[in-house]
C-alpha cells in the first residue's frame, strides 16, 4: 500500500469533526453568476478651470450623471517649476517628498449641500502608510503619488527637468468597496460634489538657497471617476427602491501635543489613530525663504514643508538613516480613559507603532504612527467591534510624557465611525448627525 494510501484509510473517530457529511470538495470550481455590467473612466469638470491652480485654493467638481453608480476616484496632476538657484555648488531645489497627498491639503465630499466625509493630507498618507500591503493594489503609490526619497539628490539645481506626473486616489467609503458604489440613479434630487483644498506649488518645494531665480510655474489637474453601468432591470430596482448603506466617517482633531487629549469623538469608532508632528513642519514655507530640508544635514531638518513628518524629528528615510533618529518616539507610555476609568494599562508609545497594527491586521507603519483598534480586523468593511462614543460623557487619551515643549508641537487625532447612508425618494442623508 502506498503512503497516499495509508494517510486516506488512518481514519477515526475524530476525523468526523473534520471531514464526516462533508459540504464542500477542493476539487470542482464553483463560481456564481453576476449581474451584467460595465465599468468607464469619464473626466469631470473642475469648476473655474486649473490655470490658476499653482497658487492653491478650493476647486469643486459636481459629479456629472453619466452612469449609474460612481467608485474608484483619482486626479491626475502634472506639476511644473522652471527655475535655478543661485550658488549651485552648496544647495539644491526638489519637490518635497509625498508630493501627491501634499499637493490635495483637503477635500470632502457632499450630498444634497451635506457634507458626508471629510479628508487631509495627513491622513492620506497615513491611510497609505497602514493599509498599502505589499499585495495592494497601489504598491506603486511610490510613483503614483510621488512618494518618493527626492530630497536625495542634494546638489538637483533645477527643476525644469523635474516636472512630475502624479496619479492620486481618494479614499472615501464608495471608492474603496465596489459594494458601497454611490448610486446616481437613486440621487435624481440630489447632487453630489466633491471640493478640494489645493497647496500652492510653492508650498511642494525643498530647497536651502536662500535666492532662486523663478522661472514659469504650473499645475494641471484632472479628475477621473469610475462610473458603473448596469443592465435594465437592475438600475430599475436601484432607481425605485430605498438604500441603506454602512458608511465610514473620518473625525480629525489638532491638539497642542499635551499629556491630556480630549477626544470629541461621536458615534460607534472602530479605531483612533494619532500623531505628533513638530508644528513649524506643518507651515508652509515658500521656496526660496532657506527654511527647508537638506537630505544630507541634520542641522536642516527643523523646517518647514515637512507636511507628513510624525517623529518630530524627520520621516523622510534619508535623514533617519543619516542622523540615527529611526527610533525617536514622540511620547514615553499612554493609554485611554473612558468616563474616568483606565481602558486599559499604560503602554510603551512602541506597543501603539509596532504591536497594535500588527494585531489589527495593518502593515507596521514605516512613520511614527501611533493607533489603537477596537476591531478585530478594522480594514474591512464588515464591523468586527466598536466603541460607541456618543453614549460616553468624556474620553481623553494621557500620556507619562511629550517629547519637546507644548508649544512647538501638535498631536492630531484621527478616527474611524460607522454611520448609516440612507437614499430614499431621489435625496440620501446620514441618519446619525454628529
Amino acid at each position: 500500500m502506498g503512503g497516499g494510501l495509508m494517510q486516506l484509510v488512518a481514519y477515526g473517530a475524530q476525523d468526523i469533526y473534520l471531514t464526516g457529511n462533508p459540504q464542500i470538495t477542493f476539487f470542482k470550481v464553483v463560481y456564481r453568476r453576476h449581474t451584467n455590467f460595465s465599468i468607464e473612466a469619464i473626466q469631470q469638470v473642475i469648476e473655474g478651470g486649473t490655470s490658476d491652480l499653482h497658487n492653491g485654493g478650493q476647486k469643486s467638481v459636481f459629479i456629472s450623471r453619466n452612469g449609474d453608480l460612481i467608485h474608484k476616484m483619482w486626479l491626475e496632476c502634472d506639476l511644473t517649476y522652471d527655475t535655478n538657484i543661485i550658488n549651485p555648488s552648496t544647495t539644491y531645489v526638489n519637490w518635497t517628498n509625498n508630493t501627491g497627498h501634499a499637493l490635495i491639503e483637503e477635500c470632502d465630499i457632499e450630498i444634497g449641500g451635506q457634507k458626508m466625509d471629510k479628508h487631509v493630507s495627513q491622513w492620506l498618507d497615513i491611510y497609505n502608510e497602514l493599509t498599502d500591503h505589499e499585495e495592494s493594489e497601489w504598491l506603486g503609490l511610490n510613483k503614483h503619488a510621488a512618494k518618493n526619497s527626492y530630497l536625495n539628490s542634494k546638489n538637483n539645481t533645477t527643476l525644469s527637468t523635474r516636472s512630475t506626473r502624479l496619479y492620486i486616489p481618494f479614499k472615501f467609503w464608495f471608492c474603496r468597496n465596489v459594494g458601497l458604489a454611490l448610486p446616481l440613479i437613486a440621487l435624481q434630487y440630489h447632487e453630489v460634489k466633491l471640493n478640494i483644498k489645493f497647496r500652492s506649488i510653492y508650498g511642494l518645494l525643498n530647497s536651502d538657497a536662500t535666492t532662486i531665480n523663478e522661472g514659469s510655474s504650473g499645475v494641471s489637474a484632472t479628475l477621473f471617476i469610475d462610473y458603473i453601468y448596469l443592465d435594465t432591470d437592475e438600475r430599475r430596482r436601484f432607481a425605485q427602491v430605498s438604500h441603506e448603506y454602512l458608511i465610514e466617517q473620518l473625525q480629525y482633531s489638532n491638539n497642542k501635543a499635551k499629556t491630556n487629549i480630549k477626544l470629541n469623538l461621536n458615534h460607534p469608532i472602530k479605531e483612533i489613530i494619532w500623531v505628533v508632528c513638530k508644528k513649524n513642519y506643518l507651515t508652509q514655507s515658500s521656496v526660496g525663504s532657506g527654511k527647508n530640508i537638506n537630505a544630507s544635514l541634520s542641522s536642516s531638518i527643523t523646517h518647514n514643508n515637512d507636511y507628513f513628518n510624525y517623529n518630530g524629528l524627520s520621516d523622510n528615510p534619508l535623514i533617519e538613516r543619516v542622523c540615527n533618529q529611526d527610533s525617536h518616539e514622540g511620547f514615553t507610555k499612554g493609554t485611554i480613559h473612558l468616563n474616568g476609568h483606565t481602558r486599559f494599562k499604560k503602554r510603551d508609545a512602541s506597543y501603539f507603532r509596532i504591536c497594535q497594527p500588527q494585531q489589527a491586521g495593518h502593515k507596521i507603519p514605516t512613520k511614527h504612527i501611533y493607533m489603537y483598534s477596537f476591531a478585530l480586523s478594522p480594514e474591512e468593511h464588515q464591523p468586527s467591534g466598536t466603541c460607541n462614543f456618543s453614549r460616553l460623557d468624556n474620553a481623553h487619551l494621557v500620556f507619562d510624557q511629550i517629547t519637546g515643549a507644548v508649544d512647538e508641537f501638535r498631536l492630531n487625532v484621527f478616527a474611524i465611525n460607522y454611520n448609516v447612508l440612507r437614499i430614499m425618494s431621489g435625496m440620501g442623508g446620514l441618519a446619525y448627525a454628529n
